[in-house]
């Protein structure tokens, strides 16, 4: 016997400050009433984004963490080099500094948050996105001389972002072709190539914070 029905579902959903979406099928309403529990224990982590993509059964998807990246550029030896230049400093005297930006890369690497291995994903050259191609366009995002500075001069290999985006494996087969207006079910899929994850899915993961 199911007791999960819509009242009851809308009741639990409002005790933990839950949104009903309409939108979402009731068999998934049941399934994520039914794991509300293991949901709220694994909060804030990315866990719980690969039990939420489980639950809609879109284990197709593939959820990625971007990490911020330093590493010296190389020569056509694939050996590191350092470069510098001359500068005046506040008293009027000359010294040699490094410079960063010709010495160092900055880029982002997507990593796949159920990886059971990240020191390959942070090496693997596919996995590499462009700095300015996703900070660009993001209006939280302060990339200014200050900011660039920061990332150029601070001591770091990789620093864990605020991005995440979600792919389809290219290898599978969606059983259905899934029009627009069903994104807002699965993990915000808005096309069948990438997307940056946002929509009811991440929402519900933020709500359950």
């Amino acid at each position: 016997r199911e007791f999960y029905d819509d009242n009851l579902i809308r009741d639990l959903f409002q005790c933990y400050n839950i949104p009903y979406e309409e939108s979402i099928d009731l068999k998934y309403q049941r399934e994520l009433a039914k794991k509300l529990n293991v949901l709220l224990q694994k909060k804030s982590s990315n866990n719980v984004l690969v039990d939420i993509k489980s639950l809609f059964n879109y284990n197709q998807v593939n959820i990625y963490q971007y990490y911020l990246m330093k590493d010296y550029k190389h020569d056509d030896n694939g050996d590191p080099i350092i470069i510098y230049k001359h500068i005046v400093d506040e008293e009027g005297n000359e010294k040699e500094v490094i410079d960063y930006e010709k010495t160092f890369d900055i880029y982002f690497q997507k990593v796949n948050i159920a990886t059971q291995n990240k020191a390959v994903e942070l090496t693997n050259p596919s996995n590499r996105i462009n700095y300015v191609s996703l900070v660009g366009d993001d209006p939280y995002w302060s990339n200014d001389s200050d900011l660039i500075n920061k990332i150029y001069t601070n001591s770091f290999n990789s620093i864990i972002t605020k991005y995440m985006s979600d792919q389809k494996d290219q290898r599978l087969k969606l059983k259905e072709d899934r029009p627009a207006s069903s994104a807002r079910r699965t993990i915000s899929w808005k096309s069948p190539e990438s997307s940056t994850v946002r929509g009811v899915t991440m929402k519900i993961y933020f709500e359950i914070i």
